[in-house]
C-alpha cells in the first residue's frame, strides 16, 4: 500500500497531560484519568471526540488499558488501532507510528495515549511478587535485559553502569551529578504539575 502523495504533512494539533504527583491519582482508575486527558487534548486541538478515528496506546495492561478496552471506555469509534510495546523512553516511536498511519490514509486523526500506573505491577523489580517476574528468567534476561543472577533487577542498573564508566573514563567527580538533580528540581518548581516542587540546595542533595 503506497502512501497518499497528496496528503499533507502530519502535525500534532493538540496535547494534554495531568499531574505527575502520585497522590493526585493513586486511588483513581487509569481510564478515568485518560478520559480527562483526552478531553483536554481535544479542547486544545478544537476537535470533537467522534472525529478521532485512530488510536495508538503506549502501554497497556496490566499498568494501563489495552487498545480495545481504551477505545470502548473512551467512547471512540476508530478504524485504525495499534499498541506497540514501548516503554517510557520510546514515546517518539508512537508518534512516528501515528504519522505513518496518517500518511497511508488509515486514519484522519490519531490519538496517541499514554495513561498507566507503574504501581499496578505491584512489588519492586526483581522480586517474585512482581507481575513480570517470570520475564526476568527467560534466556537473555527480562524485558529490559535484566539479569538478576548478576544483580541487575531493574533498568537503572544498566544506566548506572554506563554512567560510572563515563565518569571514570573522563575523570569526572561523581559530585558533578548534583548539577543535574538541582537543575531538574529548579525546572520542576516552574511546573505546577510536577511531583517534586520543594526547593533543594546543594547541601540538601548531598545530605539525601
Amino acid at each position: 500500500m503506497k502512501p497518499r502523495l497528496e496528503a499533507p504533512a502530519a502535525a500534532i494539533v493538540g496535547m494534554a497531560t495531568t499531574s505527575l504527583a502520585p497522590r493526585q491519582f493513586a486511588a483513581r482508575p487509569v481510564i478515568e484519568i485518560a478520559n480527562e486527558i483526552v478531553r483536554a487534548a481535544l479542547d486544545d486541538a478544537g476537535l470533537d471526540r467522534k472525529q478521532l478515528d485512530g488510536l495508538i496506546v503506549h502501554i497497556g495492561s496490566p499498568r494501563g488499558s489495552d487498545y480495545d478496552v481504551a477505545a470502548s471506555m473512551l467512547g471512540l469509534n476508530v478504524r485504525f488501532c495499534a499498541q506497540p510495546w514501548n516503554h517510557g523512553r520510546f514515546t517518539a516511536t508512537v508518534i512516528t507510528h501515528a504519522a505513518m498511519a496518517l500518511d497511508y490514509g488509515l486514519a484522519d486523526y490519531v490519538l496517541c495515549l499514554a495513561a498507566y500506573k507503574n504501581s499496578s505491577e505491584g512489588a519492586r523489580h526483581g522480586t517474585k511478587e512482581r507481575s513480570t517476574f517470570h520475564e526476568y528468567l527467560r534466556q537473555g534476561g527480562g524485558p529490559h535485559a535484566e539479569t538478576p543472577h548478576a544483580g541487575f533487577t531493574a533498568p537503572a542498573a544498566g544506566a548506572a553502569m554506563a554512567a560510572r564508566r563515563y565518569f571514570d573514563k573522563y575523570r569526572i567527580p561523581l559530585e558533578k551529578l548534583a548539577t543535574v538533580a538541582l537543575t531538574q528540581r529548579r525546572n520542576a518548581m516552574l511546573n505546577p504539575l510536577a511531583a517534586m516542587r520543594k526547593p533543594m540546595s546543594r547541601d540538601d542533595y548531598f545530605a539525601a
